[in-house]
């Protein structure tokens, strides 16, 4: 998305960090495991989310001339 439609790079990073959130909220807050043991990707999602608020935040910032 990034390389080729450019203009879609903020909405995409944007639905993942959506996509992430609702993946931590649901891992860690609403069903939290019985065992205590969470998968891999519970760990994963809030790194991503948060990597993908920062590419937000740089992708959104006005271009240099």
């Amino acid at each position: 998305v990034a390389l080729r439609y450019q203009t879609l790079t903020a909405l995409f990073l944007a639905l993942v960090i959506v996509e992430r959130g609702l993946m931590s909220l649901h891992g860690w807050v609403l069903s939290p495991p019985v065992s205590g043991h969470h998968p891999p990707a519970h760990y994963g999602s809030p790194a991503f989310a948060a990597l993908a608020l920062v590419f937000l935040i740089l992708a959104l910032r006005p271009r240099r001339s």
